[in-house]
């Protein structure tokens, strides 16, 4: 990380101020770089596989499934502040996390899935509603985990639904940064101007309502020592 930006991020003292520099991080394009081009290729020959299919995937080849799994989103190579996805160490990671708390499985949100690593290393018995804005990422979430309810679209109208919801557990990882135009989709929030504390008060929304009085719980009390510090 560059050390100018590095001593930036230690220096903000709002969280506006955070946000900005985690924002210039998000925005370095590395597209022009050997990494940069294979992502890049790899990303292109996903897209051109699911175009073959015309919208069928019901028959996806084994050969094109082995290619689909290198598709990697377009944050750092295509001007995307978003498509950072989760390694699938650290998805195994917070399942091991969750486990550690009793959950043995059950109906599970995840409101930014990307291309499925969540539901990739789940645990047996997990039902997964995916929720994601970009069509390819989505489609390729679906073809991969079929058991599941992958739902392409902003997270706003999944939040809004009540007929989607009474869920066991949320999970996932968030995007970052101030909200677009989609913050007019849910007007009970639209005036939440970050996109983590969007994404988290509304997943809370949609848990059970124990688990919902609890996580409400734990988030009042992280927002006022947030506030003190």
């Amino acid at each position: 990380m560059n050390t100018d930006l590095t001593r930036s991020i230690e220096q903000a003292t709002t969280i506006d101020e955070l946000v900005r520099q985690f924002e210039a991080l998000l925005a370095v394009d590395i597209s022009d770089t050997p990494k940069g081009h294979q992502r890049l290729k790899a990303n292109q020959l996903a897209k051109d596989i699911l175009a073959k299919y015309n919208g069928d995937y019901s028959n996806v080849s084994p050969e094109d499934k082995a290619a689909l799994r290198d598709y990697t989103g377009f944050g750092g190579i295509g001007g995307s502040t978003n498509e950072y996805y989760t390694p699938k160490w650290l998805a195994s990671a917070t399942w091991d996390a969750v486990r550690s708390y009793g959950f043995t499985g059950g109906s599970v949100l995840e409101p930014s899935s990307g291309v499925g690593v969540f539901s990739e290393t789940k645990p047996k018995g997990t039902l997964t509603t995916s929720v994601e804005m970009d069509q390819t990422s989505a489609v390729i979430n679906q073809i991969f985990h079929s058991e599941d309810h992958v739902i392409q679209s902003a997270f706003e109208a999944v939040a809004t639904n009540p007929g989607i919801g009474d869920f066991d557990l949320v999970i996932g990882n968030q995007p970052y940064g101030v909200r677009d135009a989609s913050a007019m989709k849910d007007k009970a929030y639209k005036n939440t101007k970050y996109a983590d504390q969007y994404f988290v008060s509304r997943s809370i929304d949609k848990a059970k309502a124990d688990l919902e009085l609890l996580a409400k719980s734990l988030l009042t009390i992280h927002n006022t020592m947030a506030e003190a510090a």
